[in-house]
């Protein structure tokens, strides 16, 4: 399916597998494919003029859920967020999928996955599919742990903030609101501090009368 203007980018640390996978790919599917260390990286030498770029993210070397779940809060997935990004050698049992779906991610390939099987979702990608179970796909549609359709938005906060200033609001402990939020607690604490600096107070309790007052 050679396209001009389109390209792979396969984000990781695994260099001599990924190195391996991108020779397969730009032979088997007919577009240049290149590897990157770091989601930065990929940021940075994304081509202006690319009509479509499939980012491969490999989570083989990332440390466990935890780290999978503060990359995709991180400031270099947002900036490939628009540019088809896909979780690469995922294990089954980290149960990342839905909080990835929330992050844009477009599709998963696991670790038994052949790398006959990646050819062929990487040019569903390319035809603006997902390459996502229709299973996974379904949950994500009809779980009521999302929120996105009934948040309070609050002043000078992001969408997220808002999010967790909701659930701030509902008594929840930071455990459930990383739970409800797809994030790692680590994360939950630092947008808490942002919160808190944000709206200048110090306790959570204040960060709720905060928002009670606006909500009235």
């Amino acid at each position: 399916m050679q396209q001009d203007g389109y390209n792979i980018q396969i984000v990781g640390d695994n260099s001599l597998q990924n190195a391996l996978l991108a020779a397969y790919l730009e032979h088997s599917v007919g577009i240049s494919c290149e590897c990157q260390a770091r989601l930065d990286d990929v940021y940075q030498h994304q081509i202006a003029q690319a009509k479509k770029q499939v980012n491969l993210i490999d989570c083989f070397t990332t440390m466990g859920k935890v780290g999978i779940l503060d990359m995709l809060e991180s400031e270099g997935m947002s900036k490939v967020a628009g540019r088809l990004p896909t979780l690469l050698n995922l294990y089954p049992d980290m149960s990342v999928e839905q909080a990835a779906l929330r992050a844009g991610i477009r599709g998963f390939f696991y670790v038994s996955d052949s790398p006959s099987t990646i050819t062929k979702g990487v040019v569903a990608l390319f035809n603006d599919d997902y390459w996502v179970s229709r299973k996974l796909l379904l949950d994500y549609l009809t779980t009521p742990n999302r929120i996105a359709n009934h948040v309070v938005h609050y002043p000078g906060l992001t969408r997220r903030e808002s999010e967790l200033v909701n659930l701030l609001v509902q008594g929840l402990s930071n455990k459930a609101i990383a739970d409800q939020l797809f994030v790692s607690i680590p994360t939950v604490k630092s947008h808490l501090s942002s919160v808190y600096r944000k709206i200048t107070v110090s306790t959570r309790l204040q960060a709720v009368c905060w928002a009670e007052k606006l909500s009235h």
